[in-house]
Formats: C-alpha cells, sequence, structure tokens
C-alpha cells in the first residue's frame, strides 16, 4: 500500500460532508446486485425504503466495500471513507475500488486526492477507462484543465463509456455548443443501462433545450416523473444558468430543488450563493445558515457565513448618477459598498470614475440601467474571492453578476500592482452589456467590450497587451471566433485565459475601425433577441463568422506585424535589461532596453524596459533623458508608482507644476492611500487655483486621521478664506492651534481672519 492510500486511512483523513443522498451514480455496470437494490429504492424517491437498505448493508454486512458504498449514501461520509480504506488494504489490486474511493473525493471538492486514486487504479490496470474518465472529471471540475482531449482519446478506445459521454457533453454545453452536446447525449441515451437512473441525462437534456432558448419542461417532467425527489436536475439546471449569465433564472431553479429535496443541502448551498451574487444577502443568508445546519463542513458556505459576518466593518455610499441621452435626462443610482477604513479616499475617486463612465456606456450601448447598481470592493483578495467564487483563490481581480459586481480594492495587492480604476471600468462595463442583451451576449464579446473599453475610454486609455500575448498569436494559438469563450474556461496552454482576453479586446478594436463602434449596440440587441453568433454578424457586420477570422487575422498582422515577428526576440532584450539592471551594468540596460523599446515601445506592464531605463539614467545623471523616458512610460499607459512619482518630482524641478499635477491625479487610480499623495494633491489644486478639489484632498486626510492634523486644518482655513468663508477660516485655523499651539503660520491667519472681521 503506498503513502497516499495509507494518509487516507489515518486519523487525520476527515472529508467534507456531502448531503444525505448526494452520493455519485456508477455507470459502468459494474455495481453490485446488493448496492444496485438500493440504489433503486433511492432513484424511485422511495427514501425511507432506501434509508432502511443501505442502512442494513451497512451495519450488517462483512464487505467492507459495500459498508464504504453504503455510508457514503448515508451521508456518513468520515465513515464511508475509513470503509474504502479497509476494503483497499484487503483488496490492493481491484482498480474499481480505488475509483469509487475517488469518486467520494470528487464529490467532496478534493480533487487531488481523487487524482491520486485514479492513478493508482490506472497502476493496476492502464486500460481501466473508469480511472480514466475520473481524471478526466477531477481536471474539469474546477476549469483548471481542458478535458476535451482526454475525453476524446478515451471514446475511441472505450467507445461505450457512459460518463465519458455525459463529461463531454457538459463541456461543450458549458461552451454554449448544443449541437456538440447532443451529438454524446444521445449516443448515450442508446446505449444507457436499463438499471441506471437516465434522470442526470434528462437533466442535461433539460440543459440543452435552456441553453438554446427552448422550454425545457418535458425533460423536467420525465426526470420528475423516474425520482421526483431529484433536487439535483434543477442544481444542474442553474449551473448552466449561471455559466451563461442567467444569475436571475439560477435562483429560481435552485429555489425548486430546495422545493422538493429539501434537504438536498449542496442546492440550499448554491442558493444562497446565487442569492448573494444578485444582492439579496438576507436572503442569502437565511439559505446558507439552514446549509451549514445541515452541512457544516462545506467549504463555500462557510466561508461565505464569515464574509457576511465582517459586513458590519464595511460602509454603504449610495448616490443617484444624472446625465443626459438623445432620449433625454436619465439618472442611475449606484451603491458602494467600501470598508470603513478605506471608504472616505475610495468614495470619491469611484463616483468621479463612474460619473464619467455610465454616461458614455448608456450612449455606446443604448442602454440605460433599470437598476442600483451595487459595488464592492474587499481589500483582502481572498474576502473579494469568497464573495464571487465561494473560497479563497488566486484569480480574477473583478467578477460582475449582471447589476453587481466585485473586486480588489487597491489595498489588496502590494501598491501598483494593478489599476484599481481600470478593473472599476471594466467591471462597469460588463453591467451594461450584460444587460443591454439581456445576459445572452457571448462571453468573449462581454470580455473583449470591457477589454476594448479600458484601451479607447478607460483611466489608463491604451493597449496594455503582454509581449507574450504576441508570441502566442504567432504561434497560431488565436481561435476562432465561433471557439473563443472555450479560451475562457479551461486552459489548454499556460496563460491562454490572457491571451483569449485580449484577443477579445482586439476582435472589438477590429470592429470599431472597420464598421464602427456604434454596432456594438447592435449586437447587442440582436443577442438579446436570441439570435445566435453567426447571424449577428451577419445581419450587423455583413459577414460570416468564417470570412471575419479571416479579414481579423490580417488586421492583427497589419496593426502588430513588427512585434509579433519579434516577440521571441523582445522578450530576451526585456528579460536582459532587467538582469543587467540588478547587476548595474548600465550599458547593457541602455542597450537591451532601448533594443525593445524599438520593437514595441507601447509595453508598460510588468518587466517593461521603461522602468530600467528610467532608473539606469537616473544612476548616470542624466536627468533629462530620465525626465523623457518617464514621459514616455505615461503617455503608453504606465502606472507603477514609483515611476510616477519620480516623474512628478522631476516635472517639478522643470517648472512643469500643471503636468505634475496631471501626474499625480493619474495615482489615485493606483495606490490611492499614501498621505503624502493627498497632501501633495491638496497643495497642487490649491496653487492651481482649483479650491474645490483641494479641499476634498483636505477632508480625506482628516477622514483618514492624518498624522500632522494642524497643516491640514491650516490648509483647509486657508482655502475657506480665499473663498470669503471667514467663519469657517476661523474654526479651521482654531482647530490646526488647538492642535499645534505654536504653529507661528495658523496664528498669523487667524491674526488676518481678526483683522479682515474683528
Amino acid at each position: 500500500m503506498n503513502n497516499l492510500v495509507k494518509s487516507l486511512t489515518g486519523p487525520a483523513a476527515l472529508l467534507l460532508c456531502v448531503p444525505l443522498w448526494a452520493f455519485e451514480y456508477d455507470y459502468s455496470g459494474l455495481r453490485d446486485a446488493a448496492l444496485l437494490e438500493c440504489d433503486k429504492l433511492h432513484w424511485a424517491a422511495q427514501t425511507t425504503a432506501a434509508e432502511s437498505c443501505y442502512s442494513q448493508l451497512a451495519s450488517e454486512t462483512g464487505n467492507d466495500w459495500h459498508r464504504a458504498e453504503a455510508l457514503w449514501a448515508l451521508g456518513e461520509i468520515n465513515d464511508a471513507n475509513s470503509a474504502f480504506g479497509r476494503a483497499v488494504a484487503a483488496n490492493p489490486e481491484n482498480p474499481m475500488l480505488r475509483v469509487r474511493w475517488g469518486y467520494l473525493y470528487l464529490e467532496t471538492w478534493q480533487y487531488q486526492d481523487a487524482v491520486g486514486l485514479f492513478q493508482e487504479a490506472l497502476e493496476i490496470d492502464e486500460n481501466f477507462a473508469a480511472a480514466e474518465v475520473g481524471i478526466a472529471r477531477a481536471n474539469t471540475a474546477d476549469f483548471s484543465a481542458g478535458g476535451f482531449g482526454e475525453l476524446l482519446n478515451l471514446l475511441e478506445s472505450h467507445v461505450d463509456n457512459m460518463e465519458a459521454m455525459m463529461t463531454l457533453a457538459r463541456l461543450y454545453m458549458e461552451q454554449r455548443d448544443t449541437e456538440g452536446a447532443l451529438v454524446y447525449l444521445d449516443t448515450a441515451a442508446e446505449i444507457l443501462n436499463p438499471d441506471l437512473p437516465p434522470t442526470r441525462l434528462y437533466a442535461y437534456y433539460a440543459a440543452a433545450d435552456y441553453i438554446d432558448g427552448k422550454d425545457p419542461q418535458s425533460w423536467i417532467d420525465k426526470a420528475l416523473e423516474v425520482n421526483p425527489n431529484y433536487g439535483d436536475l434543477f442544481v444542474h439546471l442553474a449551473f448552466f444558468a449561471e455559466i451563461t449569465y442567467q444569475y436571475r433564472d439560477a435562483v429560481r431553479f435552485l429555489q425548486k430543488a430546495v422545493q422538493i429535496d429539501p434537504y438536498n443541502w449542496e442546492a440550499r448551498a448554491e442558493l444562497g450563493l446565487a442569492l448573494a451574487k444578485l444582492d439579496r444577502i438576507e436572503d442569502s443568508r437565511q439559505h446558507l445558515e439552514a446549509a451549514y445546519e445541515g452541512d457544516p463542513y462545506n467549504i463555500e458556505t462557510v466561508n461565505l457565513l464569515k464574509l457576511f459576518d465582517t459586513f458590519d466593518d464595511f460602509q454603504v455610499v449610495e448616490r443617484a448618477i444624472s446625465y443626459d441621452t438623445p432620449e433625454g435626462s436619465q439618472t442611475t443610482r449606484v451603491r458602494l459598498r467600501l470598508h470603513r477604513d478605506e471608504a472616505a479616499v475610495l468614495a470619491p475617486y469611484s463616483f468621479e470614475l463612474l460619473e464619467r463612465a455610465i454616461p458614455l456606456f448608456a450612449e455606446r450601448y443604448n442602454y440605460v440601467p433599470t437598476e442600483t447598481i451595487a459595488i464592492e470592493l474587499y481589500p483582502h483578495h481572498d474576502d473579494f474571492a469568497v464573495r464571487t467564487l465561494g473560497e479563497p483563490m488566486i484569480g480574477p481581480l473583478g467578477i460582475a453578476f449582471g447589476y453587481l459586481f466585485a473586486m480588489d480594492s487597491p489595498s489588496a495587492k502590494p501598491p501598483g500592482a494593478f489599476h484599481w480604476g481600470s478593473v472599476l471600468w471594466h467591471e462597469l462595463s460588463h453591467v451594461f452589456s450584460l444587460e443591454a442583451s439581456g445576459s445572452r451576449v457571448p462571453r468573449w464579446f462581454s470580455e473583449g467590450l470591457s477589454t476594448y473599453e479600458e484601451w479607447n475610454s478607460g483611466p489608463l486609455d491604451h493597449y496594455q497587451i503582454p509581449a507574450y500575448v504576441f508570441q502566442r498569436i504567432g504561434e497560431g494559438r488565436m481561435l476562432s471566433v465561433r471557439d473563443l469563450d472555450g479560451g475562457f474556461l479551461r486552459q489548454e496552454y499556460e496563460n491562454q485565459i490572457i491571451v483569449s482576453y485580449q484577443q477579445a479586446g482586439l476582435i472589438c478594436q477590429f470592429i470599431a475601425d472597420t464598421w464602427g463602434a456604434d454596432k456594438f449596440a447592435e449586437m447587442l440587441a440582436l443577442f438579446k433577441q436570441r439570435l445566435d453568433m453567426e447571424q449577428v454578424f451577419e445581419q450587423v457586420l455583413g459577414i460570416n463568422t468564417f470570412a471575419f477570422d479571416a479579414q481579423f487575422e490580417n488586421w492583427v498582422f497589419e496593426e502588430f506585424d513588427n512585434v509579433i515577428d519579434k516577440a521571441e526576440a523582445l522578450l530576451g532584450y526585456l528579460n536582459a535589461a532587467g538582469q543587467a539592471y540588478a547587476a548595474e551594468n548600465w550599458e547593457a540596460v541602455l542597450d537591451n532596453a532601448n533594443r525593445a523599446l524599438i520593437i514595441y515601445p507601447e509595453y508598460t506592464e510588468d518587466g517593461n524596459a521603461y522602468e530600467p531605463l528610467a532608473r539606469t539614467y537616473q544612476e548616470l545623471g542624466d536627468l533629462e533623458s530620465e525626465l523623457t523616458i518617464l514621459r514616455e512610460y505615461q503617455r503608453n499607459g504606465g502606472y507603477a508608482p514609483g515611476a510616477l512619482l519620480r516623474l512628478a518630482e522631476l516635472l517639478e524641478l522643470e517648472g512643469a507644476d500643471a503636468e505634475a499635477l496631471d501626474v499625480r491625479r493619474a495615482l489615485r487610480f493606483v495606490a490611492p492611500f499614501p498621505e503624502q499623495l493627498h497632501r501633495d494633491l491638496a497643495q497642487g489644486y490649491a496653487a492651481a487655483g482649483d479650491r474645490e478639489n483641494a479641499l476634498m484632498e483636505y477632508t480625506m486626510l482628516l477622514d483618514m486621521g492624518a498624522q500632522d492634523s494642524a497643516s491640514v486644518h491650516y490648509g483647509i482655513a486657508q482655502l475657506h478664506l480665499a473663498s470669503g468663508r471667514t467663519e469657517l477660516a476661523r474654526r479651521h485655523t482654531l482647530l490646526a492651534l488647538e492642535t499645534a499651539p505654536y504653529y507661528r503660520e495658523a496664528q498669523q491667519l487667524l491674526m488676518t481672519i481678526m483683522q479682515r472681521d474683528p
């Protein structure tokens, strides 16, 4: 017995609990007759009889395998795990035992342990199909891998493998390719063992109809005729509703699941998660608490309940944004949920962006929001991940669910790690593309529009395409527009998701350059009418998707031919420049960085050429060249805080105070919390005669608890006095002196005020 099996059978092998009866069907046809007798009672919704049958097997059988399966069916997961361990120890050469044990781990979200058991089964029998399917299931369960290739290869040698067919059908439906899914569902229906329930098959047929916009009721009726308590039917439908952005439908499906199977804790937990995505927090909490009572080990439930408990530490700020459209005056309400320690800074900056973006998007997409837009910024990335995905993980910076989107606040990452203003802009664009299309927009098009807006209207307003993306384009890695959704779901190579984002953005850029950005609204409107991609492209752009792919590829290579051709050399120069700077080899930095800039001057992301080149000029005392390089860096979208602060300093040395102020304004959407930034902004605004913004920055400093509050009150007093508000000037001068009684400038200001208004 190897170490994995030993570790799983020890006292620390505590598995997560699953809902009663939520055990994996065995479609292998190898199910033991004694277990199958109990299974049939369960599948027929004869719950009491099924429970009695499994209980008898669990207590009376001398077969640990039978005991494990019976305990699993009864929801006694830890005992089932122990029984599987004993069964494997007694039958070490039986691959099916390890496969079933692996499925127990799949059901409890422990994918790596499951894969380990499936691999052990293959070591016993290298052609054991059930183990190969198990690995594919594990690899596709959390969108961590492709899975298509493994399953297709398996079906070449095992043409009648039911589980492989249904897993493939699921993968196709995730990409809205119901035609591809039905090929496998129909074949599975033909070969289904009559001893096994057809309910999951019916659930997938129902999902295919739902995705295609057809009424799935006939398949729902068939599934419920077999098992009236089959709540997982609606759990499956809810999954496909969510993955196609139909969050309200997901809630309705899950409510039906809970109605017909109140003890399906997974359905209740998923309902809580789905309600949270609609910003129905209290309703969500009720279902999550009920799910926790039945299944206290479900990680997603526990995490989200803990996160809701922290909401007392957040501040809700709501505002109505008014704007004009061709149809008349409009108002959109926005509700921000911000951590109380960050609200004073993030609220005004967020609303500044929102007041620019909402009118622009309303006009661009011919859509005015009809509900309040809810936005949540989390200072801890794991909290954001729990809010959106149910568990801590490394993942995206923001996720939109229609009128609600959540994102990392600037505190969630090291300063300068991302541009939070662009993330907010990107996610807000999703609100419009999703709602304008009735949430029927293809994933790639919504992501592409948001990326396009980042590049063309957002606070950075530049391409931000990593160099390795051009390398992948040169390798022929771009997907057809028909298959591009798949590039966002399951990576077939490293960084494919990033490549897909950039390709989608470039497609939208190509459409805007060739046909005009006004076509976006027309396309969204047709998607709302349930036209497919081919119909939308032909009606709006006058071209089929095959011809579009060819024209788009030509455009990309014309637009970026030099970068694509020299992508490998570019990456080499960038790496060499970074290494040379670390070694203080200034000549090598100058050589490699300048070579990189000749190829791709627009690249300003991590590992760019500008930063080491500017620092080299600083080391060499060439401040003029340093200023030139940093100016170009910012003009091309660079936003590293250290580089921008240095640029502001150099500009002030040159007497370019207005330009320096603009640089510091840009820093607000990257690293907005340093106290010195707000002091510099307040003083810069005041010097430029912008008293309103200067007052806002000084007020932020007070709300942030600035250490030197006396100087802040003094600055506010000066602004009020310059605006003729003598009494307010007096009040803040006295507050300054209350903190620092010997503050000479404040004393002098108080005398001036008294002379004016004794």
